[in-house]
């Protein structure tokens, strides 16, 4: 009677072990596609190292922003508004393109303008974007900057570029 028991207790034993070890592989499985799922940000890589050279991040992604420059305006604008000290400035942002084009993780880098509500504006706009799929279908990391200038700035600017590097001097 005791053997009987003792083979029991062990069959038990046995049927639980099996199922931990089950269990275990099932949670190496997860975790593994956990890692896939977090790594494709550094596929920018692929691109000698510079995502400069990118032709997805060049033509899409900065095509897509191109076309919502008037919503982009229109935060510039209610920026001008408050009468800031500083007029002109780059803003630098940062977000992912998930496969199915959507923007995930927006945040801003830098904020030249300094304004809160400003970078609120633009990072709203840039958020409701929707881009054309990344071609490796992986979620895409992305950097951007975006420079806004006033009129002034602008003009301050054209000028410059009509007198050239040399600037002549009057007799």
């Amino acid at each position: 009677m005791i053997n009987k028991i003792l083979m029991a207790i062990g069959f038990v034993f046995l049927v639980a072990l099996a199922y931990l070890y089950l269990e275990i592989e099932n949670l190496k499985g997860q975790r593994e596609s956990l890692t896939k799922v977090q790594r494709p940000q550094a596929s920018n890589a692929t691109f000698a190292g510079n995502p400069k050279d990118d032709p997805y991040l060049n033509h899409q992604v900065k095509n897509t922003i191109v076309k919502k420059a008037k919503e982009l305006q229109i935060c510039y604008k209610d920026f001008l508004k408050t009468s800031p000290k500083n007029t002109s400035g780059t803003i630098k942002l940062d977000w992912q393109v998930q496969a199915d084009g959507k923007v995930a993780v927006p945040g801003i880098i830098h904020n030249g303008l300094e304004d809160k509500n400003f970078g609120e504006c633009v990072l709203a706009q840039i958020t409701s974007l929707t881009f054309p799929p990344p071609p490796s279908g992986n979620t895409k990391y992305v950097e951007h900057s975006l420079h806004f200038n006033d009129e002034a700035a602008l003009a301050a600017d054209d000028k410059r570029k009509k007198e050239g590097p040399l600037v002549q001097l009057k007799k």
